[in-house]
This record gives C-alpha cells, structure tokens and sequence, in this order.
C-alpha cells in the first residue's frame, strides 16, 4: 500500500479490494495437522484446520487490515500465480468492477518446503542389522 501511494485520502474503501496469490495453502498448518493425526488420532485434528490452511483466509486477513471493501480473492495455480492475480486484477479494472487492487504474491513457504523435501529425498535410509 505504502509502495504503491494508496491511502484512505485517495482511494475509497468501496473501490479496493485484495487478491493474493499463492502456489499452494498454509503448509506449516497443514504439516502440524498431518503429524497430530498421525501421532494422536483423527480426532485431535483442530476443527480450524481447513479454515487456517486454505489460501483465502490470507486474502480476508489482508483485506481486513487495509479496510478493502471490494472483491477479495485468491489465486492457486503453483508458479503462475502471480500472474494469475495480476491478470484477475487487470480483468477486473477493465470490466469495471474495481479501481484499484491489492496484489499479494506468496513463495517463500513453497520454495522452503520444496528444498525441506528435496533434501529428505536425498537422504539415504539407514538398514537395520
């Protein structure tokens, strides 16, 4: 917002709204969840599970904290994402639905998790005796 000069003083909340972008959810969430199930059981999975770990409850957050009262969506399509929201912006403005939109891109989590699991599968398993 800073970096793009949007303030309450020039743009309406009714004229802004969010998209984030992200290759895939929350996987920290869903890490934890999968070792709790497998470790205590189905049932001591957190009932916020899938509302912690879908990409939309970014979107919300964001929107929530910039008082955007416009569209507020999601993009997931792994590494086009970013340009999936910048497109769905585009398309949006043009159609005359929105003025102005927030464009939030996220990839470190999946870049992190991906080295994670290339470097497990590069780990050869110990044979027992």
């Amino acid at each position: 917002m800073k970096q793009a000069q949007i303030t309450s003083e020039n743009t309406a909340a009714k004229d802004l709204g969010v998209i984030f972008s992200s290759g895939i959810g929350d996987l920290t969430t869903i890490q934890e969840q999968v070792i709790k199930m497998h470790e205590k059981g189905p049932k001591r999975v957190s009932p916020m599970f899938v509302l912690t770990a879908i990409v939309n409850m970014a979107a919300d957050n964001i929107a929530l904290r910039i008082g955007a009262k416009n569209i507020c969506t999601s993009a997931v399509t792994a590494c086009a994402s970013g340009t999936n929201a910048i497109g769905e912006a585009y398309r949006q403005i043009k159609e005359g639905r929105a003025k102005v939109r927030s464009l939030v891109g996220q990839k470190l989590q999946s870049m992190l998790m991906g080295r994670q699991l290339k470097q497990m599968m590069q780990l050869k398993p110990k044979r027992s005796i």
